[in-house]
């Protein structure tokens, strides 16, 4: 059931809309609901290491709070302007947190993918670490990492690209 108005009329209305396929609808109840329960149960804190021109290391540890799922680390993305590729390729036990440990680490290497006046500009999310976890026999689902202790980091690394091509 939809509720409405219309316009400057304050009279509220209501329809019905059928729903045939709730494929949709259920892939994202999966992603929210294992997204929730993943950062609930565990702790994701990226650690940066060094920063060299237009690259950062970091190390990216998940602390168990809670639970007991086997936590597989699938994909591991970056955004448009900062690539993210991990030291070791998924399916490596190093990107496995096991039911009986309580922590892991993942190194991870940033760097700028592009400082294009055009990229900057147009971008919607500039900066952002998303690791795909699969929780248990769940499927992987995207985990926002938070960065933003690291926008200063990020934002040297762009200028020295910008600096280097000139712009």
């Amino acid at each position: 059931v939809v509720s409405y108005t219309l316009g400057d009329d304050p009279t509220v209305r209501q329809t019905s809309l059928a729903v045939d396929d709730a494929t949709t609808l259920d892939d994202i109840r999966l992603q929210v609901c294992t997204q929730r329960r993943v950062t609930a149960d565990n702790e994701f804190d990226l650690q940066v290491d060094d920063v060299d021109g237009e690259t950062m290391t970091a190390r990216l540890v998940v602390r168990r709070r809670s639970g007991t799922d086997r936590l597989a680390f699938d994909a591991i993305k970056g955004t448009v302007l900062f690539g993210a590729k991990a030291a070791v390729e998924a399916g490596s036990p190093e990107r496995v947190l096991d039911a009986d440990e309580a922590e892991t680490s993942i190194g991870i290497t940033f760097t700028v993918n592009r400082c294009d006046p055009h990229a900057v500009g147009e971008t919607t999310r500039k900066y952002g670490l998303d690791v795909y976890v699969a929780a248990g026999d769940i499927e992987a689902q995207r985990i926002d990492v938070p960065v933003d202790e690291f926008v200063p980091r990020f934002d040297e690394m762009l200028a020295h690209c910008k600096e280097r091509t000139g712009q």
